[in-house]
């Protein structure tokens, strides 16, 4: 029509731009409102227990969260589904450079299916502690006979440390090893006293390491049974030694020995009478 003039390119362009543009804020807020990074919701419920060797970490659910972050002194230390983690930090690896215990923060993010992040939580501390950190299994099996950690006493109030990190450390007689046959572990304690006794134990990888490294210890020694299993007695010139094997089935890859220095060693009979207090349970 006369006087009727087309729009012109540019207009429909900057229509076209403000579509997009609303668009955009339309998806923006939508997200923002289902938990966006400023909607969506931090955990709340963060708790943090230390227990011997590991932290128990739990936070409370968050609707719409598919999954979690927890952070440990702002380090990724759990990525998952999950509401609770037991954080291992404070196992001593390798065992024979305990890591030292001490303070640790704890935070936790949520994370929507589509990505959204949701601020960090409030940090709690928890005071993480040594353990036997792999090992710890094999070591509780002795109960109350062993210390549940590195930093505690046990029978007697003996007190312990790691003396092997693995197996394959103990194979041959290079600087690394010791020629003992499968030792998986292995711990050696002090009990205290007018005339303090040493006390190893043994965890080895197969019933035939087992009877390997009994061959090894015991050649020479005389026949005994204990309360918790049988053994044998040996007097050498440094000092009078027992070893112990148990008849529990879940201790049948474990033996001791308990052994007092000469010149002024404990008797092997007053050893065994010592031995027999030991208890496992």
């Amino acid at each position: 029509m006369p006087g009727t003039s087309r729009p012109k390119k540019w207009v429909w362009v900057a229509v076209a731009l403000g579509a997009v543009v609303a668009l955009v804020v339309s998806l923006f807020v939508t997200r923002l409102l289902a938990g966006g990074n400023s909607g969506f919701a931090a955990p709340s419920g963060l708790s943090a227990k230390a227990n011997t060797g590991y932290v128990s970490v739990s936070w409370d659910k968050v609707s719409g969260a598919a999954s979690y972050v927890l952070l440990r002194d702002g380090q990724v230390a759990y990525a998952g589904p999950e509401t609770s983690y037991d954080d291992h930090v404070a196992s001593d690896t390798p065992v024979n450079s305990l890591q030292n215990p001490g303070s640790r923060e704890y935070s936790v993010q949520a994370v929507s299916g589509d990505g959204a992040v949701s601020p960090v939580s409030s940090p709690i501390k928890a005071m993480a502690n040594r353990s036997w950190a792999e090992y710890s299994h094999d070591v509780g099996l002795l109960g109350g006979f062993m210390p549940p950690s590195p930093s505690t006493t046990g029978w007697e109030d003996m007190t312990c440390s790691p003396v092997v990190v693995s197996r394959d450390a103990n194979r041959g007689s290079g600087p690394k090893g010791n020629g003992q046959p499968g030792l998986k572990f292995g711990v050696a304690c002090t009990v205290p006293g007018d005339q303090p006794l040493s006390v190893l134990e043994w965890f080895l990888s197969s019933p035939d390491d087992l009877n390997a490294a009994w061959a090894q210890k015991a050649t020479g020694g005389q026949p005994i049974t204990w309360n918790n299993g049988t053994g044998v007695t040996v007097s050498k010139p440094d000092g009078n030694y027992l070893f112990l094997r148990f008849s529990d089935p879940k201790l049948s890859l474990v033996m001791i020995s308990i052994s007092s220095s000469a010149p002024n060693a404990i008797s092997t009979a007053d050893l065994l009478s010592k031995a027999n207090t030991i208890t496992t349970a």
